[in-house]
Order: C-alpha cells, then sequence, then structure tokens
C-alpha cells in the first residue's frame, strides 16, 4: 500500500502562493464500496461529523474528535444516496439525494436526522423516472427546507425539480420547471435576501454555442420569477454560495480552449446578484511551473466568513505528474482575487469531496483515497486532512490500514464484519455491551483481500454494543444496535 497510509509531511507554504501537503488517509468503516462525502461539519463539542455513501448499503453518518480518530453509527437506508448535507438550524441534520425502487425507477429523496445523527424522517419528491436525481438542498425557514433535483423522461425531456417539505417532512409543494431547447437537470439552491429562492441547473441546450449554466430565480410557492444565463457550452457547474453581501457566487468547471482541446479545463467563478447580473467573473489556473495542467476541476466550494470562498477539486496531467491526480485547493478573496493554492495527497489516489472552514482558522478537507494492493481491486478509504491555521500543514492521525464494513445494523441473531488487509494477519472481533463486558470475541487467521467474519448474538439482549475489529496493529471501533 502507498505510503500515504503510514506517513504525515508537510512542505510550509512560506510566501509562496503553492504548498503541497501529504497527509494519511483516514479509514471508516463503511469503505467496501465507493464512498461519496456528502457534508461535513465544526460541532460544537470540538469535534466534526460527515455523511458518507457505500453504494449497496446506505447512509452513514460520521463522528470524528478534534484529532480526526473516527467513531460512527451505520444507518442502512438501503436504495438511498447521499449527494448533499446540511445543518440544520435546530442542530440537525439534512441529507438530499435520491432513492432507487424495485422497478429501478428513481425518485428525489430528503432524510432528517437529529443532532446526534439519529434517523427521524424521509419523504420523496412525486416525480418519478427512469432518471431522477435528487441533489442540493436549503433550509428556507425554520421548519421547512427545499430540495433541487431532475426528472427525466426519455424522448420528452429534462426538467428541474423543487421540493418543498416541512419540518416533519410532509410535501408543501413539487414544482418541475421545464426548456423544450435543450436538456436541464438542478444542482444547487440557496435563500435571496427577500426570502426568494435561486436555484443552479446545469443546462445543455440544443445549438452548440449556447451557455450550459442556468440560474433560475423563484418565489416561496415555487412560482418562477426570472432567469439567467452563465458559461460556455460545455462548462459543468458545481456549486452555488451565497455570500455575506447578500449576492452569490457560481462555481464551474469552464472547458477553456474548445474547440481545439476538449481536455483543458479551469476553474471560473461568476459572482452574481440575485436576479442574475454579472458582478464579475474570474478564471482559475494551476500555477504549476510550465503551466502544463491538463485539468483543473472544482467539485464542491464552500462560502468563506470574509465574503469569498474555498474549493476542492482534483489535478490531472500537470508537468511534475504528467500520469495526472492531485488533490486541490483554492481560496479565493471576495474580489475574486486567487489567495492561495495547494496540493494534497497522493498522486491518483485522492478523488476530492468537501471542504470547510473552521472557525478560528484552517480548513478541513475529505476525499475518497484509493490503495492498490499487489493483488485484487483497489480499496477506497476515507481520507480527511485538517490544515493549521494560516493554512500550511496538514494535522492528522495516523491511519488504520484496513477498511471494515459491519451489518447488519442494527442487528438481530447474526452480525457479520467484512474486513480487507493488504497483507495476511490475524483478525480478532470483540463485542462489548455499555458496562465495558466483553460479551463476544472470535479471533481468525486473515488472507489479503476480503473475508468475513460472523459473530453469533442470538442470546444478547437488545440495546447499544461497542464492536472492536483488531489486525495488523491497529484497531477499528463502532457502534452497533441488537434489536
Amino acid at each position: 500500500m502507498k505510503s500515504i497510509l503510514f506517513t504525515l509531511t508537510a512542505l510550509v507554504m512560506g510566501l509562496s502562493l503553492r504548498a503541497q501537503v501529504q497527509t494519511p488517509v483516514i479509514v471508516q468503516e463503511d469503505t467496501f464500496s465507493s464512498i461519496y462525502t456528502g457534508g461535513l461539519w465544526l460541532d460544537t463539542q470540538d469535534g466534526y461529523s460527515m455523511i458518507t455513501r457505500k453504494n449497496g448499503y446506505g447512509i452513514t453518518y460520521v463522528r470524528l474528535d478534534s484529532a480526526l480518530t473516527v467513531s460512527s453509527e451505520y444507518y442502512p437506508y438501503r436504495s438511498s444516496s447521499v449527494d448533499d448535507a446540511f445543518r440544520t438550524s435546530d442542530g440537525g441534520i439534512i441529507i438530499s439525494g435520491h432513492k432507487v425502487n424495485l422497478d429501478n425507477t428513481r425518485v428525489l429523496s430528503i432524510i432528517k436526522l437529529d443532532s446526534a445523527g439519529k434517523y427521524l424522517w424521509q419523504s420523496y419528491s412525486n416525480f418519478v423516472s427512469t432518471i431522477n436525481f435528487g441533489r442540493g438542498a436549503a433550509q428556507v425557514a425554520a421548519d421547512t427546507f427545499v430540495a433541487i433535483g431532475r426528472n427525466y423522461k426519455l424522448g420528452y425531456y429534462s426538467a428541474i425539480t423543487l421540493s418543498k417539505f416541512d419540518k416533519q417532512g410532509g410535501m408543501v409543494w413539487d414544482r418541475e420547471y421545464i426548456r423544450t431547447d435543450g436538456t436541464t437537470y438542478g444542482i444547487d439552491i440557496e435563500t435571496t435576501s427577500d426570502g426568494n429562492y435561486l436555484s443552479m441547473a446545469q443546462f445543455f441546450p440544443s445549438d452548440t454555442v449556447g451557455p450550459s449554466v442556468w440560474l433560475l430565480r423563484t418565489n416561496t410557492s415555487g412560482d418562477s420569477l426570472s432567469s439567467s444565463y452563465l458559461g460556455g457550452r460545455y462548462d459543468m457547474a458545481h456549486s452555488l454560495l451565497k455570500t455575506t453581501d447578500s449576492n452569490f457566487l457560481v462555481v464551474t468547471t469552464e472547458n477553456w480552449q474548445l474547440p481545439a482541446n476538449w481536455f483543458k479545463h479551469a476553474i471560473r467563478v461568476h459572482k452574481v446578484t440575485p436576479t442574475g447580473d454579472v458582478l464579475w467573473s474570474q478564471r482559475y489556473m494551476y500555477l504549476d511551473d510550465d503551466s502544463s495542467c491538463l485539468s483543473l476541476r472544482a467539485v464542491r466550494a464552500r462560502a468563506t466568513s470574509d465574503g469569498g470562498c474555498v474549493i476542492v477539486g482534483d489535478i490531472s496531467g500537470t508537468a511534475a505528474d504528467t500520469a495526472g491526480g492531485h488533490l486541490y485547493l483554492l481560496k479565493i478573496a471576495p474580489d475574486g482575487t486567487k489567495q492561495w493554492e495547494m496540493t494534497l495527497g497522493t498522486p491518483d489516489s485522492e478523488e476530492a469531496a468537501d471542504v470547510y472552514q473552521i472557525p478560528g482558522g484552517g480548513y478541513l478537507v475529505s476525499a475518497t483515497s484509493w490503495a492498490y494492493p499487489a493483488q485484487g481491486t483497489p480499496i477506497p478509504y476515507m481520507y480527511v486532512a485538517r490544515l493549521s491555521t494560516d493554512n500550511t500543514t496538514a494535522i492528522s492521525q495516523p491511519a488504520l490500514t484496513f477498511p471494515v464494513s459491519v451489518r447488519p445494523n442494527p442487528f438481530d441473531t447474526r452480525l457479520e464484519v467484512e474486513i480487507s488487509l493488504t497483507q495476511p494477519g490475524t483478525i480478532q472481533a470483540d463485542l462489548y455491551d455499555m458496562q465495558g463486558r466483553r460479551v463476544r470475541s472470535l479471533i481468525e487467521p486473515g488472507r489479503s483481500g476480503a473475508q468475513i467474519l460472523s459473530l453469533d448474538t442470538a442470546q444478547l439482549p437488545a440495546g447499544t454494543y461497542v464492536l472492536h475489529v483488531s489486525a495488523d496493529g491497529k484497531t477499528w471501533r463502532g457502534a452497533v444496535v441488537r434489536r
């Protein structure tokens, strides 16, 4: 496995505009299939929370302490997917995404958790189709939420959808916004200073030169008020951010050398008013030694307290690494000036997920990291780095060297533990009750790759337990529940 799993190094940026930081990954138990980090926040107890997705199993609430040590509870929202997540004003969590039905149709989904990550309710849009994806969501009042998505009717249209829910998940209204001159789908939504909503959508016009970002302003009943367009034909929309002056930043990936070169990408940010008037527009290139970056792609952006924003994305094809691949972080000022940029992680290993500004200074960055064993398929991990207040040093704990998946959770008469090792070794699984008493234990020889351990839990009383899984001198810990 690459050295990223064992070492932590940092190159201080100093007076330079660039910095490179090599950080370890943090392994989280829900990593046996692809990971998507949908939201990540600072909590009041000097710790962090995030939402991840594991394909085929559902959504996980992950808890990190201030040292980035992981403890989490797994909630098996099967056939659900997360595309965005955020803290609500009551301290809870809203997760927006979509659900896949048994007939393979999809519907926008919104899930509410309490402040501890416990499930409260799940609701759905009324629009169901073969391609219906939920995307961003926003809290639009003290007790209401709006989620944006896409409704696709094969051979007819692809539309933006907005779905408004009350505090109990009840449907307030469902609206659809159709353009017949191109394909469109919703990406993100924010509230405006007058209480209305501004939505950002991806738009592919029927012609070959039209803009690709659609801004749609609606009122609280979902009625369309105005719309505007930004960007070039193949620009990709990523994030819509409300700034401290009540305007908005539209973060995109720009194909800036079309039609001469399809692979020259850059980050483009537009600052606009709520009605779509452009205040400024700026392209951002990675400043490698000879500007040979093939692609600089935005993934997610967050507004910062100074009125600017921080963007996490991916680089490929730089002069120093022609094979591609770096996790990338960019901070821009309120006037669009590039303040600093940095690369993190190991080339070709990390896929950007999210970034969060820590009050008092520094940032928390997450990604999916891939380890490549000598045999077998690549193993996805969760990568988390916390930057120091001067944004030059990565602070993190040494990583576990194996992923663990527990199912089902809650469990009944049997608990399965799936683990993947990069080399043979002994595996021990211990189950403890809340008084610290070991109630089940299993020791087995471990082989390289994936294997499943099974604990007989038929005689255990209902309640919460703590599972310890140890291998190669490392231990994973997580909460599990007996029904």
